[in-house]
């Protein structure tokens, strides 16, 4: 096994809810994991400006010698974008359990390809909601639920058109 996930500690932690959810309205799309040179920040960039409407959450430490510093600060100037920087590892599945749609947005490389599925994509598997991913990899998985929890989008529009989706399915729920 890679990579797995404790459901009985994913369960004891889901119910707590970020205080910061409180100010962040619906629908949240929502990255936890460290914020650096693996992450396609200036996709994220493009598809916050193409859905204003979509609340766009990071959460994980920001590694700002390792990022596309440029596509950060433009991130950090998007009312729609909150950065919200490194949060305790209990904490986590709340602000999964609190999204509407799960990200894995990241650059398509050599390194991100070999690195294949990381544990980010268990957890978010877990937790039942669409996940919205580039194709960084295969998603090779041997879970049907799994396979049909993701959407993989090229570009910020591509990005932009199946949230329309995902989050009707989220609400259809």
């Amino acid at each position: 096994v890679p990579h797995a996930v404790d459901p009985a500690w994913w369960d004891a932690n889901r119910a707590r809810e970020p205080l910061e959810y409180a100010h962040i309205a619906r629908p949240r799309a929502v990255f936890t994991g460290v914020v650096g040179a693996v992450v396609d920040l200036a996709l994220l960039g493009d598809a916050a400006e193409r859905r204003p409407d979509v609340q766009w959450v990071l959460a994980g430490p920001v590694q700002t010698m390792h990022c596309d510093g440029a596509a950060l600060a433009r991130l950090g100037r998007l009312k729609n974008v909150h950065v919200l920087g490194a949060r305790r590892v209990e904490d986590l599945p709340g602000y999964i359990a609190g999204a509407d749609v799960l990200l894995l947005p990241y650059l398509c490389n050599a390194n991100t390809r070999a690195a294949g599925l990381a544990l980010k994509f268990y957890e978010y598997c877990i937790a039942g909601q669409p996940i919205l991913a580039t194709p960084y990899t295969d998603f090779e998985t041997d879970e049907r639920d799994a396979r049909d929890l993701i959407a993989v989008g090229r570009d910020a529009s591509q990005w932009a058109e199946m949230l329309d989706g995902l989050i009707r399915e989220v609400a259809e729920h």
